[in-house]
């Protein structure tokens, strides 16, 4: 034992390891950037100037990509004056004589472009060795209540940032940062890109354009109100359309799930579905539905307890696998927040609804999540909810980009349904008003970032949970 406890504690001798680079591969592409300047924006998009590991060949590489989006020449002679006084060409021999020396002596325009790549792998390697270096410090003085999965999604997220290309963002010019914007727009308008994920309800998307991508919307409602039908619908739809879907159903099993989606898809009860009480014709129509479901690239996960960490790990394995445009959360306030902050319920929404906030940001995906509402909806005489009827609202109100809120009034003209003992008129009114609202659900959309409000109105089937358009889907009730 003692043997063991005294090469535990004997000191690490060895020498501390360079990061890996390779100093004639940056050479060899800067000489080649220098001497043509066509291939020179080709090899910029393969090494950017914070790949390169010798700060004199950062400076150099910042200076010809600076030429060439200004449009001037990028060579020896234009780039000696501004780079004179940098400090890290001093201690290669001055600007001038260093970059005349790169361009004599690059050995081939042909090799550059592998070069840029050894360039630009040798520097991920050198970002995931400091990601490890970050998890490593962070496990160390981590608090210890505190969850130590959010250390490993996060690290794991950088990660999967950095197959992504992903690095650190600088500050735009206003310049750039305009450009940017009208250019997105031009690629939204010629169907390029793709800023909002459409939720496939023609009444919806006519008001808010979709859901937006990177953002945060939520779907509140009393119980009964449908939101899971909708949420459903909207998942499928996406899915139907090509997009990635993971769907995380904290409250209802996959097997539940599964059932409605093949009745709204079929048009049979859930509830039949459910106990298996169905004829010969009903379960040829579900054998139709499930043959056009099964391919669709949606992915369920089914949990009782869940934190945003969890969700991100989620995340990172489904987009492994493929792309992942929308993500949906069922439902809000059964997310468990990363640390319990016992009787302080505000506190434990507004870090879940931030981290789930940053979680759809860094993922470029939009996220639906479903939220209860405040029982003050059924204490007022207009039953249809409120910004302020979101439970512990400050947060999730202030971390939405969307906030739209289903509402049935059948459901509560249900609950008005007459006595035996009330004359034929009344009888009558309120059958009116069953045929009304009976296959109706209002869609209000209450807060939108990046555009109008208004009312969706959507076709609504109890007993299958099929959500469609009205056959106008003007988007007016």
């Amino acid at each position: 034992m003692t043997g063991i406890l005294r090469r535990i504690d004997e000191p690490d001798t060895k020498p501390p390891r360079e990061p890996p680079h390779d100093l004639q591969a940056e050479q060899e592409v800067l000489g080649a950037a220098l001497v043509d300047n066509e291939l020179a924006h080709e090899l910029a998009a393969v090494a950017a100037p914070t790949d390169y590991w010798h700060p004199a060949h950062i400076a150099i590489s910042t200076a010809i990509v600076a030429a060439l989006q200004a449009g001037r020449l990028a060579d020896p002679v234009t780039l000696s004056a501004g780079l004179e006084g940098e400090p890290s060409l001093a201690t290669v021999g001055g600007a001038r004589v260093y970059l005349t020396g790169l361009a004599q002596a690059m050995s081939s325009r042909m090799t550059a472009t592998a070069y840029a790549a050894v360039v630009r792998d040798l520097a991920m390697r050198r970002r995931a060795i400091e990601v490890g270096h970050r998890l490593i410090a962070a496990a160390h003085e981590q608090d210890v209540d505190a969850d130590p999965r959010d250390l490993i999604t996060a690290a794991d997220s950088e990660l999967v940032s950095l197959l992504d290309g992903g690095q650190a963002s600088e500050a735009c010019s206003m310049a750039a940062t305009l450009d940017a914007t009208l250019d997105a727009a031009e690629a939204q308008q010629s169907g390029g890109a793709v800023f909002r994920v459409p939720t496939g309800l023609a009444a919806v998307d006519r008001i808010t354009g979709g859901l937006p991508r990177g953002g945060f919307a939520v779907l509140g409602g009393r119980p009964s109100m449908g939101k899971t039908a909708v949420a459903c619908a909207i998942a499928a739809n996406v899915a139907a359309a090509g997009g990635g879907v993971l769907f995380a159903s904290l409250e209802m099993p996959r097997r539940q799930l599964g059932a409605r989606w093949l009745a709204a898809a079929a048009s049979i009860s859930a509830a039949a579905i459910d106990r298996g009480q169905l004829d010969e014709d009903q379960w040829r129509r579900l054998d139709e539905a499930r043959q056009r479901l099964r391919e669709l690239p949606l992915r369920v996960i089914d949990a009782r307890a869940m934190t945003p960490a969890d969700l991100r790990a989620h995340v990172a394995s489904a987009r492994r696998k493929m792309q992942v445009d929308l993500i949906v959360v069922d439902y809000l306030q059964l997310v468990r927040p990363p640390r319990l902050m016992r009787d302080n319920a505000v506190r434990e929404a507004t870090e879940v609804s931030n981290a789930l906030a940053d979680l759809f940001g860094s993922v470029d995906a939009a996220g639906l999540c479903l939220s209860q509402l405040s029982r003050q909806v059924e204490a007022r005489s207009d039953k249809r909810p409120q910004l302020s009827d979101l439970r512990e609202t400050g947060a999730i109100e202030q971390d939405a980009d969307l906030v739209m809120f289903g509402y049935r009034d059948a459901y509560y003209l249900e609950r008005q349904r007459p006595g035996r003992d009330a004359d034929q008129a009344r009888w009558a009114a309120w059958r009116r008003a069953m045929e009304i609202a009976g296959g109706e659900m209002e869609l209000a959309i209450g807060k939108n970032r990046q555009g109008p409000i208004g009312n969706a109105m959507l076709g609504f089937d109890p007993a299958t949970g099929r959500v469609f358009d009205l056959p106008d889907a003007d988007g007016a009730p």
